[in-house]
C-alpha cells in the first residue's frame, strides 16, 4: 500500500481492534450458548485428567528447552552488542 500514512495505519490499526473484540464477544455468547445446551466445555473425560496434565507438562517443558536454546544460540549476539558499549534495550 504505496498510498498508505501514518492516518490510514492509525485507521486500520483501529478496525483491527475493534473486529479482535467482536470476535471475543461472538466467542464468548458461542461457548455460553454450548454450555446452557448442556455441552461439557474443556477437558470432558475426568477419567483421563492425569494423561492430560502430563501432556500439558510435557509441552511447557519442551517450550522451555527451546527458548533455552534460542538464547543460549543469541547470547554471543547480546555480549557482542554490550562490549560495543550498546544498550541491553
Amino acid at each position: 500500500m504505496p498510498e498508505a500514512n501514518r492516518f490510514v495505519f492509525h485507521i486500520m490499526a483501529g478496525v483491527a481492534e475493534q473486529e479482535g473484540r467482536a470476535i471475543s464477544e461472538r466467542t464468548r455468547a458461542a461457548l455460553a450458548a454450548a454450555k446452557a445446551r448442556g455441552l461439557k466445555l474443556g477437558w470432558s473425560m475426568p477419567e483421563r485428567k492425569h494423561e492430560q496434565r502430563r501432556a500439558s507438562a510435557s509441552g511447557a517443558l519442551q517450550n522451555v528447552l527451546k527458548a533455552d536454546q534460542h538464547a543460549a544460540s543469541v547470547l554471543h549476539l547480546v555480549r557482542q552488542h554490550v562490549e560495543q558499549g550498546a544498550s541491553l534495550r
